[in-house]
């Protein structure tokens, strides 16, 4: 996670009109508009952006995912996401508290719920005759 944190740190939020995109962001996660404080600083929005995710999706499951896109050099595959995680034991017993399917993987739903949140923070690209997702940076 702290590998994810320090790739976000350097390159999502260098620009001046990207605290205004978190802000924005963050208000997604937010039910209730009570529930939204502002940060006065970029790390204090990181984190903040962090917090959120793993409040929404799970700590562990936003950690793994977050790691294996800060690993990839030209980015990962969602199936290869999928198929890793679907690996990780402690993994699979944070997110399958409710309901055991036939064949233990990762729901790809779970992916797809956070990649659709980290929507404005990822890009999607084709290489190796594939495509790769892998963090927007400028």
């Amino acid at each position: 996670m702290k590998m994810a944190r320090e790739v976000l740190k350097g390159s999502l939020f260098l620009e001046k009109e990207s605290s205004a995109r978190s802000h924005f962001n963050r208000s997604h996660y937010c039910r209730n508009t009570a529930d939204i404080t502002l940060e006065s600083d970029v790390i204090g929005m990181i984190h903040s952006l962090y917090q959120d995710l793993e409040k929404y999706h799970g700590k562990m499951l936003v950690e793994r995912v977050l790691g294996l896109l800060a690993a990839g050099t030209d980015g990962m595959n969602s199936d290869d996401i999928l198929n890793i995680l679907s690996c990780d034991e402690e993994l699979l017993k944070d997110v399958l508290v409710w309901h055991e399917p036939p064949k233990r993987r990762l729901p790809p739903l779970l992916l797809a719920r956070l990649k659709h949140d980290l929507g404005p923070f990822l890009v999607e690209r084709g290489a190796y005759g594939v495509s790769l997702l892998a963090l927007y940076h400028r």
